[in-house]
């Protein structure tokens, strides 16, 4: 009965160091199982950048190119050459822009303002009408406000007006209409001041 414990004891042996858990042998240390942790920076996802639109080019707009028109408008001279020109009843008195006619002993100037048109021909081209000029002037008497009217190269236009008692007539206008110009301050009106 021993021989057959003890025979059963062996086997048991035995059968423990075939599957490596014989006794004595070394076994693995054991402890509390260490967890590996890692730690994340905690940012919120990166977004795509929105879509640019292409590149464009940008070029400077063109630079428009003056064409002389039928009708040359104009502000107001104000020009430093400006100056006080002598004029007597019934004589002609040459202005340039922004000068001032001042008619001897009767108080009352003149001034030429502005050239309101120049639908003249230009010299060398040949137009279906002769087309005109029309400028103001200012007509002013001591103590009184004064008028602007506008005077035409044209006669059936209107080339004399009277203000105050006195009538101012565009007799000529200088220079000759051209391509491109004239300038504003190339132009010359010749005038003339009457009474009544």
């Amino acid at each position: 009965m021993r021989q057959w414990l003890w025979g059963v004891f062996i086997l048991g042996l035995l059968g423990l160091a075939a599957c490596g858990s014989a006794p004595g042998s070394a076994a693995p240390a054991s402890g509390p199982p260490t967890a590996t942790m890692l730690i994340q920076p905690t940012q919120p996802p990166a977004t795509p950048a929105p879509p640019t639109a292409p590149a464009t080019q940008t070029t400077a707009p063109p630079t428009a190119t003056v064409v002389p028109s039928a009708t040359a408008q104009s502000s107001p001279a104000t020009t430093s050459a400006a100056k006080t020109v002598s004029a007597r009843l019934g004589r002609d008195v040459a202005m340039h822009i922004g000068d001032t006619a001042a008619v001897e002993g009767e108080g009352v100037t003149v001034e030429f303002v502005s050239v309101v048109e120049d639908s003249r021909c230009p010299v060398g081209v040949q137009c279906v009408r002769a087309g005109r000029v029309v400028v103001a002037v200012r007509v002013s008497r001591a103590g009184q406000a004064g008028e602007e009217i506008n005077l035409a190269s044209d006669p059936k236009d209107a080339s004399a007006k009277t203000v105050n008692g006195y009538t101012v007539a565009l007799v000529n206008v200088q220079p000759a209409k051209t391509v491109p110009g004239p300038s504003l301050s190339e132009y010359v009106i010749t005038v003339v001041v009457t009474k009544g």
